[in-house]
């Protein structure tokens, strides 16, 4: 049973948290640097973009596997792969939008501003994340006792 819940995709579920986290403050973040403190144009679309951008990063996550190895890659293929992963939500977003013809409303500088932000800041946040699951894991090991039996 324990190897089963090992091999799970359950098991990068905090990676996914942060991925959320990290879209929402980029929509955030992008929504006022666009718009301003002025919560007017908050309508019902760009409460629905934030929805669909946690459901699309669901898809993506699954689908795309984003998480295998995620602990073991270095910087700069983190890097790709949160660039990949950013760019596969923005499009899918964009190929939703279309399809509803939707994508009059959806402002193109906000649109910029979300995509650079994003790919920054979940680079920015995995990668941290990464460096205190390594500090949790290593000071987890120097508690180990280890004892050395020479016999004859």
């Amino acid at each position: 049973m324990y190897k089963q819940f090992e091999m799970s995709w359950l098991k990068h579920l905090d990676f996914f948290m942060i991925d959320i986290f990290t879209l929402e403050f980029s929509f955030i973040l992008s929504y006022l640097l666009r718009f301003g403190l002025d919560f007017s144009y908050m309508s019902e679309f760009y409460l629905h973009i934030s929805l669909l951008l946690i459901i699309i990063n669901g898809f993506v996550a699954f689908f795309d596997e984003s998480y295998h190895n995620i602990l073991r890659r270095g910087y700069l293929k983190e890097a790709k792969a949160s660039i990949k992963h950013i760019t596969l939500i923005m499009a899918s977003l964009m190929f939703y939008l279309y399809f509803t013809k939707q994508n009059t409303k959806l402002s193109r500088e906000f649109f910029i501003f979300l995509l650079l932000f994003s790919m920054c800041f979940l680079y920015l946040f995995r990668c941290g994340y990464k460096n205190l699951l390594k500090q949790y894991k290593d000071k987890k090991q120097e508690k180990k006792y280890h004892m050395v039996v020479l016999a004859s």
